[in-house]
Parts: structure tokens; C-alpha cells; sequence
């Protein structure tokens, strides 16, 4: 048994097509495309769906083309999973790099009896160094883990239709990127778990079609709205790091109960 295979690609990117094509074919993993949201042919700043008030005022800069895109090219993916009736998915952009083992480990993932609304593949050792919950053995090598971080990263992926329907909901209107909204389970209410280490990188060798304009934090405010902004943005800082400790302790007191029921 395999979750339902998306993979998130740009039109015009045939190389990536081809590329993860002939990766998956031999791997003995269907899947079918989902064309991904041009985010440079968007007018998103006016857009119901972008909250730029609230980015400006927290961020001091904009939200970029690609990550609007990108945002909407995975809603896309869970709307199409909803109509579908699809219970679980496995989402991939398309310029991962994907394990030899990586059919078994779906296999096995998909037979485990650990809950979960939203499996997280993440690469870079970066989400792991402060640390992390390890919950239950998937097998030998990887372990169904918790980290109390909100790393970036949303090149791989599974979620249910559960997860879908509430980030559907979640990116209705907003001031995040698709990766952060997995992170921030205190707004969303998910079970969002990693597998570690992770079957799924990103492959270095591509350049990303975000690209590294998303490091910029150039502030892109002025007057009185940029005076203002070291308060908002302490404010918003302080805020988040107590909900995300406050969400990792009470997902400790759950994790703690289902272990010993076992």
C-alpha cells in the first residue's frame, strides 16, 4: 500500500520533469504532476489570499512572488486531494532527491499504527540540533520524531485529508509561507511529526525557483510604519517562541500518555 503520489512542477521546467520522472519510474512509485502557480504572473499584494498588513507590520518586507506561488501550488494539491477523496498523500517538489529505500519506508509508514496528521521529511540537520522527541521506531534506521522548531522546507511531505482540509482553510488568508504554516500547529491544531532521519533531500544541484532573494530581511517599510516595526516584531518574536514551547510541552503530556498505554 503507497500514498497517493503528487509532484509539484512548473510547466515550463521539462528538465525537472524528465529528472523526477525517470527517478520515480525506477523506483516503482506512480504519481502524477500537479502544475504548480506562476507566483510573477500574480498580483498578490491585492490578493484576498495574502495578508500583507500583517506580513509588513511582523516581517517588514513582503512575502516574494515564488513563495506566493509556492503556497498556492501546494493548496492546490490539497484541494485536489479533498475532491479526490484522497486520504493520504505523499507531496513532492520537483527537485528532490529521493532514497533508494525510499518504496519501503511509504510501505512501512503507511502499515504503522503511529498517528499522525502530517509527516514532515526534512533533510538538513538544522530542525534536529536543539533537539527532538523521539516517539516509536519505524524500523531499525528511522524513528517518528517531534522537534520544537518551525524549520522551513516543504519539498516532501505526507499528510491526510484531515491536514488538507485545514490547510485549505489555514491559507485562505496569509502572511506565511506553506513551510511555516506546517510548523505552527498552535494555529493550525495538526499532529506534525518528522521521520528521522529523512529519506527526502533537496537536491543541491538545482537552483530553487524561489531563489535566495528569500534571505533578504531588507525592510521595505518607511515612515512611521518602520519606526514602529522593532516593537511589532520584539512583540511577534516573544509571542511565537511562547506558543512554540507552550505546544511542545503539551504535546509531551500526549506523547508521554499514548506511550504508556502501550
Amino acid at each position: 500500500m503507497l500514498p497517493k503520489i503528487y509532484v509539484i512542477n512548473m510547466k515550463s521546467s521539462t528538465q525537472r520533469a524528465q529528472k523526477i520522472t525517470q527517478r520515480l519510474d525506477a523506483l516503482g512509485l506512480p504519481f502524477e504532476f500537479f502544475s504548480a502557480v506562476r507566483g510573477a504572473d500574480l498580483d498578490y499584494k491585492n490578493a484576498p489570499y495574502y495578508d500583507r498588513k500583517r506580513r509588513l507590520r511582523y516581517f517588514g518586507r513582503d512575502l516574494l512572488a515564488g513563495e506566493i506561488g509556492c503556497l498556492l501550488s501546494h493548496r492546490g494539491v490539497y484541494e485536489k486531494m479533498l475532491k479526490g477523496k484522497v486520504d493520504v498523500a505523499l507531496v513532492l517538489e520537483d527537485d528532490v532527491t529521493l532514497a533508494d529505500d525510499i518504496k519501503a519506508l511509504l510501505e512501512r509508514i503507511m502499515h504503522h499504527d503511529k498517528k499522525w496528521d502530517l509527516l514532515r521529511f526534512l533533510g538538513n540537520k538544522k530542525p534536529f540540533s536543539k533537539g527532538f522527541r523521539v516517539l516509536e521506531s519505524l524500523d531499525d534506521a528511522h524513528n517518528f520524531v517531534r522537534i520544537p522548531t518551525v524549520p522551513g522546507g516543504a519539498y516532501g511531505y505526507m499528510l491526510t485529508a484531515r491536514a488538507a482540509e485545514v490547510l485549505v482553510a489555514q491559507t485562505q488568508k496569509s502572511c506565511f509561507p506553506i513551510d511555516t504554516i506546517h510548523g505552527r500547529v498552535w494555529d493550525t491544531g495538526l499532529d506534525v511529526l518528522a521521520l528521522h532521519p529523512s529519506p527526502i533531500y533537496v537536491d543541491q544541484s538545482q537552483e530553487t525557483t524561489i531563489g535566495d532573494a528569500r534571505f533578504d530581511k531588507t525592510l521595505q517599510i518607511k515612515g512611521l510604519q518602520k519606526a514602529f516595526y522593532p516593537l511589532f516584531r520584539a512583540w511577534f518574536k516573544w509571542g511565537e517562541g511562547i506558543d512554540k514551547r507552550r505546544a511542545y510541552k503539551r504535546s509531551a503530556e500526549r506523547d508521554n500518555k499514548k506511550t504508556s498505554n502501550k
